[in-house]
């Protein structure tokens, strides 16, 4: 079962200024990124499951070679993404 991918507003902003900061820091930098992300997506959306709790419903899983990770919540056939959050930086959470 594969399951639809439902990226919320407040995680696009977040994605949109870490695409411009890395873009800006080199060409094609960001688009690495946004492939990244992307194979993150493709595995939570095959196997949500395998991914560990943050907080009660919420799970996260990390990008491979930046250091982001992606807040998810599954409800029914639908993978709900909160958050992209820096894992090296303070910040909201």
């Amino acid at each position: 079962m594969s399951y639809n991918i439902i990226v919320q507003t407040e995680a696009i902003l977040d994605i949109q200024a870490a695409f411009e900061w890395y873009e800006e820091a080199k060409d094609g930098l960001g688009f690495d990124l946004i492939n990244e992300i992307e194979t993150c997506y493709h595995k939570i959306s095959i196997h949500p499951q395998h991914y560990g709790f943050t907080t009660r419903n919420y799970r996260s899983i990390r990008t491979r070679r930046f250091p982001y990770q992606i807040i998810f919540e599954i409800i029914d056939d639908k993978i709900f993404v909160y958050g992209f959050f820096h894992c090296k930086r303070k910040g909201k959470k």
